[in-house]
């Protein structure tokens, strides 16, 4: 009875020290009024973001996420056929959460973007059609191998 008693306190006293722990600071992105995103903006241009390289842990507010695009149209600066943009990985340090897949309306200053400066999802792009033909013929053959696998068990079991 005394060993359970001393293992309820030292259970009690380790979950009691999980409330004053230190917890990361909670930052408040706040923006000011831009009407215009583009005048205040180094580069401006549309395009597909194909990659977002999130980190693993994210565990300081000045983590990154990097963000590769396939730039459609420049609006502003000098802009390549494909770029990369930073922004923090956190909504409350003002990071922009962006999608593979997705058409952005993106502006930045120095490779950096955030939350304030007026970025716009313009949504999901289909896949090309090239890849269709390759995605159907995948699932039919993957389909045609389970079919052919159920029938030769169905028929080869001894009876």
């Amino acid at each position: 009875m005394n060993l359970l008693r001393r293992a309820l306190v030292v259970l009690i006293l380790a979950m009691s020290t999980l409330a004053f722990t230190a917890v990361r600071p909670a930052w408040a992105c706040s923006c000011g009024v831009n009407d215009d995103p583009l005048s205040s903006a180094e580069v401006a241009f549309t395009g597909i973001a194909t990659d977002v390289d999130r980190p693993l842990i994210d565990i300081a507010t000045s983590t990154t996420v990097t963000v590769t695009f396939d730039v459609e149209s420049a609006d502003k600066g000098d802009v390549g056929r494909q770029t990369e943009v930073t922004t923090s990985s956190q909504g409350p340090a003002c990071g922009y959460e962006f999608t593979e897949g997705h058409r952005y309306r993106v502006y930045a200053n120095g490779g950096e973007t955030n939350s304030c400066d007026g970025n716009q999802d313009l949504g999901f792009v289909a896949a090309p059609r090239s890849a269709v033909p390759t995605a159907l013929w995948t699932t039919a053959a993957a389909v045609a191998v389970v079919a052919l696998a159920g029938y030769l068990w169905f028929h080869r079991r001894p009876s």
